[in-house]
């Protein structure tokens, strides 16, 4: 899994071994026990995971927002720090009462919907995408949970990562030279 993420693009960030912990600690103060395989990728990038180009990946069920081919797009992953202020412990206290029980953010897809991991105290475990518009205002019923299965683990979600190709014929930019 992590060989995968780092053929995608992912480098580990110059967080201390201590400082990840301390981290992973806070967070899991918060959320509660995550898996192992969760754990070691967020103690083995500590920070943000981006990617070299754009990331797509093919769910169980395709979501709302997939492309015709049936794939939906990933942004980047959450880490335990961040240099856009979108640490999975940040983004856990954003989502937190608006994301089911039981389920973390760990990516940010386009659009602000986001990826989850399942962490019920059950040992179930699962990966789902979770479409912002499924909220409602406050005293309306909600439309469902939001959530759209990707696959059964975090292992096959990380599998299942691929670069995104640009589209034939897009416009790319050769040169700009602003000179004021």
């Amino acid at each position: 899994m992590l060989d995968k993420l780092s053929q995608l693009g992912a480098t580990p960030d110059e967080l201390s071994s201590e400082r990840k912990m301390q981290l992973l600690a806070s967070l899991e103060a918060e959320v509660g026990p995550l898996p192992d395989d969760y754990r070691n990728l967020l103690l083995h990038f500590g920070g943000d995971i981006e990617f070299n180009s754009l990331v797509k990946f093919r769910s169980d069920e395709p979501s709302p927002w997939a492309a015709q081919d049936g794939t939906d797009s990933l942004e980047f992953l959450y880490g335990l720090s961040s240099k856009y202020g979108s640490t999975i412990l940040e983004r856990f206290e954003t989502y937190k009462g608006r994301i089911p029980a039981d389920w973390i953010p760990i990516g940010e897809a386009p659009g602000g919907n986001q990826v989850c991991l399942r962490i019920h105290p059950s040992g179930a475990r699962s990966v789902e995408s979770w479409d912002h518009e499924s909220e409602v205002g406050p005293g309306l019923q909600p439309r469902g949970t939001g959530l759209t299965k990707i696959t059964d683990t975090l292992q096959e979600f990380v599998s299942r990562l691929t670069p995104e190709d640009p589209p034939e014929n897009a416009p790319r930019a050769v040169k700009v030279d602003l000179q004021f």
